[in-house]
């Protein structure tokens, strides 16, 4: 059970998103998007939760990464409708800062029955 949970930072998103389909055709479609955004957080940017058990116990506190305080964030995707059952997807997201890097690259299969 958490007892005691502090946000005390605030952040802004100011992003642009851009996407365009395009008809490949009966049945098919790839669709491409992009996004490009920047975030700033401000104020305490050291997120905790003190939790305890409802069993007992002593309480203890969990420390999170802090969070950084200016980023580029970048996502990159595209989106094939194969067939009117298969969809095949591919994306990029990464969001880069002064002290931290974080990227990941998905893939997915979606089929229809």
């Amino acid at each position: 059970m958490i007892f005691d949970f502090e946000i005390g930072g605030v952040g802004h998103d100011l992003f642009a998103v851009l996407a365009s389909d395009f008809d490949l055709g009966p049945g098919r479609a790839l669709t491409g998007r992009g996004t490009l955004a920047w975030r700033h957080a401000s104020g305490d940017v050291d997120p905790t939760a003190t939790a305890a058990f409802t069993a007992g116990g002593p309480a203890f506190t969990v420390t999170g990464l802090p969070i950084e305080k200016d980023a580029l964030m970048v996502e990159v995707g595209l989106s094939a409708e194969v067939s009117a059952r298969l969809r095949l997807s591919l994306s990029y997201d990464g969001q880069f800062a002064d002290r931290s890097t974080d990227q990941s690259l998905r893939g997915g299969v979606s089929l229809r029955f």
